[in-house]
């Protein structure tokens, strides 16, 4: 893993980049070599070639480990089982097991799903069928009684083991809020410098212009300056040099950090949190409508989402890394931005939220 130099060992972890912290806590996790290596969500903030490093170190690691992650490329380069923590709404998950790696989970389950979907409705047409036979046989007089009685007890067989309907997991859809364009580049960098300090220059002579149609994706090693070109960018840092950034007034560009669960307090709710976060403009749109529901706008906001019911009402600290994460996007579109900066967006999140980001982001181009 390595790559640490003499300065950054002497320095206190808080000063490092959110993958060299994670390459810290890998390295005391796998110093020890345990008998049994549990990793929760190992592949965060780590760059790719990390990320390659690390998956060829477990592959040649010999005793157990049990792997928690979102990563589905990870999970199939390492894992000859799969453990599906699932269950029905408003029942208790339970531990389905299956041999193979993700991708092969997933044609098990897919499989297992449609077997029983056939099943179900075979049966429930046996049923049905069952049913008219008994009441038109009933109304043709007790000669039929006999055929009456049995097929009653086999229809109270079948009924006593019935297949459940299979339900298949809830897919979690969210967009952006709509915005109309703006035709003003949302941000131009000419000539553009920058060193935390003079002998340490990150960049220099960056040149690019963004406007609100760009999609683009940043890529590079942990620590070699993504972060902080995103802050210049947003206007947290300036450029060191003679070069400028001109950013246009008129745009509402919204950040979603790497660390974004860390403006939570967790000790609140989502619901108080956003109200308290948000209470200046819900009191203006009060003020400007005297009819306006604060509590319930909020909820709507979050519902959108994905949180409802009690998940809103519940303290922040028992949600899930993905459900705050859910919360930190309805913070993010708040002001309904023309321009979004997500930084890392994937760090925390299940599977069906990165295929909601995802298609929210292919479906706000």
């Amino acid at each position: 893993m390595g790559g640490f130099t003499n300065e950054m060992m002497k320095n206190p972890t808080r000063s490092l980049s959110g993958g060299w912290r994670m390459r810290v806590k890998l390295a005391k996790a796998l110093f020890i070599e345990p008998d049994l290596l549990l990793l929760d969500e190992p592949t965060n903030h780590l760059d790719f070639p990390t990320v390659l490093w690390l998956v060829d170190y477990l592959k040649k690691y010999e005793k157990t480990v049990i792997i928690v992650s979102h990563d589905r490329v990870f999970l199939d380069d390492l894992c000859d089982y799969t453990i599906h923590l699932w269950g029905p709404k408003n029942e208790p998950a339970k531990l389905n097991y299956y041999k193979g790696h993700f991708t092969a989970f997933q044609h098990q389950r897919e499989e297992q799903l449609a077997a029983q979907r056939n099943a179900y409705e075979k049966q429930q047409v046996d049923i049905r069928e069952m049913k008219e036979f008994i009441e038109k046989m009933a109304k043709k007089g007790t000669q039929n009684a006999a055929q009456v009685k049995a097929r009653e007890k086999t229809l109270d067989k079948v009924e006593q083991n019935l297949i459940p309907e299979p339900v298949e997991e809830r897919k979690f859809k969210f967009a952006f809020p709509a915005i109309g364009k703006v035709e003003k580049p949302v941000c131009r960098m000419r000539d553009v410098e920058f060193g935390y300090t003079k002998d340490k220059i990150l960049f220099s002579n960056i040149q690019f212009s963004v406007d609100m149609g760009s999609r683009i994706g940043m890529i590079g090693g942990n620590g070699v300056g993504k972060t902080t070109l995103v802050k210049l960018i947003m206007g947290d840092l300036e450029p060191t040099g003679d070069g400028y950034v001109e950013r246009n007034d008129q745009m509402r560009i919204a950040l979603f950090t790497q660390h974004h669960m860390d403006q939570l307090d967790l000790n609140q709710s989502a619901i108080e949190f956003l109200s308290e976060k948000f209470k200046k403009d819900l009191a203006q749109k009060k003020e400007a409508d005297s009819s306006f529901n604060a509590y319930g706008h909020v909820r709507r906001i979050i519902g959108r989402f994905g949180l409802s019911g009690k998940l809103q009402e519940q303290k922040m600290r028992y949600l899930s890394g993905g459900q705050k994460s859910r919360v930190a996007f309805a913070i993010l579109t708040w002001f309904h931005p023309h321009f979004l900066i997500l930084d890392e967006p994937t760090n925390h999140l299940d599977m069906e939220t990165i295929d909601a980001l995802i298609d929210a982001v292919a479906g706000d181009a």
